[in-house]
This record gives structure tokens, C-alpha cells and sequence, in this order.
């Protein structure tokens, strides 16, 4: 029942680490104490174009940057570690990995000045890594690291750490636009209207108490996705409409430490015949009370595929390596064109669309158009 209590607990604070950078530090320390680790590191860094970062450290690599050896080391040793990292973003995602499956022998690591450092500093020998998220324009990880006394890696270690994997993964994502919100407008959630993609917030049962003006357009545009008088999602499937809302209750109770429900994406679709909204639903902890104390909710975020704005073909087509002709089809998918549309439109063959849109789907990883266009909109948060 304790190590239950206990799991939930971190569940928790994760959701509240993803509003407020700095609980990222109550996140490692937590997790550094279940593990019966040493220390913990988590690093999110934008690879091209954003200048936001996160690093968040446990206790004992905190101490350590604060001595002399600990600055000489940031000063000086940290670039040893560029090898480990490079090959740290070539590992499947959510997928704990021991510090040897990065190509570096154990006699390499042994004998590096880093390394050796925090062997003697910090007491932190072994370590256990994590890959949060397969985005191209960002990278996100963290590792546990273990005392020299510890020569073989705890099997419970990479247990715990997968069990949270989805939950850290979901948290590190959401970072991204809040600390982006942060950066320039000192506020998340109370800024919710500078985000281009629709977002709202949610209580247990069901309300929606926060809509940006996104998401008040799309409920308000009578196109299948709507807001009841007492502020409910509603569609025109009723059994849909029941889905979403138990999603949305699912993710309170994970926001407040009773489940380990994490994020679930529906696609809802529309009178119109557009393409189909896609609805994003995820536990959300108000740690900084900026809406209302103690508040355990769900964020709701709304993509609007028709709303070709918010894609940056330009920068997915960096991201994933697409062909001149692949990045010009990036620009027509989310408008809802068919493959003849499309055809037309480039003055092609509808197999050569079909052939450059398989050719897509297999770069970015997506399983159809709607996967495709979530990617392209969720590959970097549209602050305006």
C-alpha cells in the first residue's frame, strides 16, 4: 500500500513539474529515492531554433554543482559526455537503457576524467537511461545514476522507470509550451489565449472552466465539436461525447495522485466533412494556483487540422529529411485535399502523391494522414 501511495505521489508531482520547471527537482529527488539511486539528471533542449532549456538536477549533482570540483566540472569535463548524448537520442523511446548499450566500453568510462569525477564527488558510477520523446526538434532524457558499490543495475530500477516512462515522457512534452509561455509572458495556464492550438482546461466532472480563444472558435463554429450550457464537451455522437468526458476524468484523478491513466488522443468528427478535429487529453496539477489552489484537472488540447497556420512546413520538412516535393504536400495534407486534389493541384500522378505520402508516413513515423498532421502540429508549440 506504501509503494502504491508512493507511486501515485510521483505520478502527481510529474503533472505539476509539466506547469512549473522547478518541481522537476522534487521529480529526480523522488525518483532517486524509489530507485535507491544516487542521483538524477533530466535535460530538455531544443536542437534547432528555440533557445528554451530545461535541466533539472537531484540533490546530489545540486550539491555538486555548487563546489569548486562541481563548477571545474561544468567548466571543463561536461563536454566528455557530448559521445553519450549523441548516441542517448539514437535509443528507442521509453525504453530504460543501462550506460553500456551507448557503444562506450565499460574500460572507456572507467578511465574518463568525467567520469571519474563523479565516481569521487558525487558517488555516482553506473547509470540508467531514459529517452522521453521521438521529436526531431527536441531533445528530451534523463538518467539515474547509481553508487560504485552498485556493480550490476537493479532490474527494480529499470522497472520503476519504465512504469513512469509515459508519464515523464507526457510532462517533459507539455514543458515545452508552458516554459515557452513562461519566458514571455511570466504566466502558463493564465496565458493559455497566446497558443495557437485550441487548450482548456478540465475538472472531474467534466466542466471546462479555461478555454483559449482557439478552442472557443472551434466549439463555437457548430462543426461537431461543442460546449453544453454547463460547459461539458458535447459532439454528435452521444457515446463519443461519454468517452471523451471519462477521458478527461481518467486524467484528473492521475492529476491528483489516485491513477496512472496517462494521455489519451481522440479524433472527433465533423459536420463539414473537414478533417477531424483531434482532441488531446492529459492530467494537469495547477502547482502555482495561477487558476485556482490545489486544482487537479485535465488539459484538453484541440488541433484543428483545417487551420493551416499553425503548421510550419518548413520546419517539419528540416525535422524529418522531406524531399522539396514531400514538404509541398506537407503544406496541402492538413487542408483536407485528397490524393487526386493533390495530384492536380502539383501537376502529378495521384500514385506519385500516394507514393511521396507512404514516403512521409515512414519518415515521421505516423500511421495515417491524422498521425501525420498531430506530428506536424505538435512538433513545436505555435506561441504567437
Amino acid at each position: 500500500m506504501a509503494e502504491e501511495s508512493g507511486r501515485l505521489r510521483l505520478i502527481e508531482t510529474i503533472y505539476e513539474a509539466a506547469i512549473d520547471p522547478l518541481r522537476w527537482q522534487v521529480v529526480l529527488d523522488q525518483i532517486v529515492d524509489s530507485a535507491g539511486a544516487q542521483g538524477s539528471a533530466l535535460l530538455v533542449r531544443a536542437e534547432t531554433g528555440y533557445p528554451y532549456e530545461i535541466t533539472a538536477l537531484s540533490r546530489a549533482y545540486r550539491e555538486f554543482v555548487s563546489r569548486p570540483e562541481g563548477l571545474d566540472y561544468v567548466a571543463n569535463l561536461r563536454g566528455h559526455e557530448a559521445p553519450d548524448w549523441a548516441a542517448f537520442a539514437r535509443q528507442p523511446i521509453n525504453h530504460p537503457f543501462p550506460d553500456t548499450d551507448v557503444g562506450i566500453s565499460r574500460e572507456v568510462l572507467d578511465t574518463r576524467p568525467d567520469c571519474i569525477v563523479l565516481r569521487e564527488s558525487v558517488g555516482i558510477d553506473r547509470r540508467i537511461g531514459l529517452r522521453l520523446n521521438d521529436n526531431p526538434v527536441w531533445f528530451e532524457g534523463m538518467t539515474i545514476g547509481f553508487d560504485p558499490a552498485v556493480t550490476e543495475l537493479p532490474e527494480a530500477a529499470f522497472d520503476a522507470l519504465g512504469r513512469h516512462a509515459v508519464h515523464l515522457a507526457r510532462a517533459a512534452e507539455l514543458s515545452r509550451t508552458f516554459m515557452q509561455l513562461r519566458a514571455r509572458y511570466n504566466a502558463a495556464l493564465t496565458a493559455l489565449d497566446r497558443v495557437g492550438t485550441g487548450m482548456g482546461v478540465g475538472l472531474p466532472d467534466g466542466r471546462i472552466i479555461v478555454c483559449n480563444r482557439e478552442l472557443t472558435r472551434i466549439t463555437g463554429s457548430d462543426d461537431g465539436l461543442s460546449l453544453t450550457r454547463d460547459g461539458r464537451i458535447a459532439c454528435r455522437d452521444p457515446d463519443l461525447a461519454l468517452r471523451i468526458n471519462a477521458a478527461i476524468a481518467r486524467a484528473c484523478e492521475t492529476a491528483s495522485g489516485e491513477s496512472e491513466a496517462a494521455r489519451q488522443t481522440i479524433a472527433v468528427p465533423r459536420l463539414s466533412g473537414a478533417p477531424a478535429f483531434i482532441l488531446d487529453i492529459a492530467p494537469l496539477n495547477d502547482a502555482d494556483c495561477e487558476i485556482d489552489r490545489g486544482l487537479n484537472g485535465a488539459l484538453i488540447s484541440v488541433i484543428d487540422p483545417h487551420n493551416a497556420p499553425l503548421f510550419d512546413a518548413e520546419r517539419f520538412a528540416r525535422a524529418y529529411a522531406l524531399t522539396g516535393a514531400e514538404k509541398e504536400i506537407a503544406r496541402l495534407v492538413p487542408r483536407g485535399h485528397t490524393v487526386e486534389e493533390i495530384a492536380e493541384r502539383r501537376g502529378t500522378a495521384p500514385a506519385t502523391v500516394k507514393n511521396q505520402l507512404a514516403a512521409m508516413l515512414a519518415k515521421t513515423g505516423a500511421r495515417n494522414r491524422l498521425a501525420l498532421i498531430h506530428k506536424m502540429a505538435s512538433l513545436t508549440p505555435h506561441i504567437s
